[in-house]
């Protein structure tokens, strides 16, 4: 498919840590979308710091990495400044998928990702936000 040009590139997504030291050395994977969150959650096979050590492993070999869940599945949204700033301070990480419901989420989102202070009405409202986990 990719010679075909219809895939262009080959990944795995994953919440282990072991998966990640793997596909590192697997020259047809170029991309690995593991979990990372500033607590570990979600980790199936280990603690953040060895995820992080297989994540720069995996950076160091050229792979891609596209971080999932930094806020543990909306886990951790009353610390959501210090999750995002755990994340994109690690320079082993190309990009980061994380979840949106409401387009306040977005607008909020959008403005930590471009380095502005979020609206405090803003914030106000998405804390107050019911949610279910």
């Amino acid at each position: 498919m990719q010679k075909q040009g219809i895939v262009e590139a080959v990944g795995v997504s994953t919440h282990a840590v072991e998966v990640v030291e793997a596909a590192a050395t697997i020259p047809e994977i170029e991309v690995i979308h593991p979990i990372v969150n500033i607590k570990g959650l979600g980790i199936i096979d280990g603690t953040i710091d060895d995820m992080l050590r297989a994540v720069k492993l995996a950076y160091e070999n050229g792979k891609g990495i596209f971080a999932m869940k930094p806020l543990g599945g909306g886990n951790l949204i009353n610390s959501y400044d210090e999750c995002l700033n755990f994340v994109l301070n690690i320079p082993h990480i190309h990009s980061i998928a994380l979840g949106m419901q409401s387009i306040e989420e977005v607008e909020a989102n959008i403005s930590k990702f471009e380095g502005r202070s979020i609206d405090e009405n803003l914030k106000l409202k998405l804390k107050n936000k019911k949610r279910d986990f």
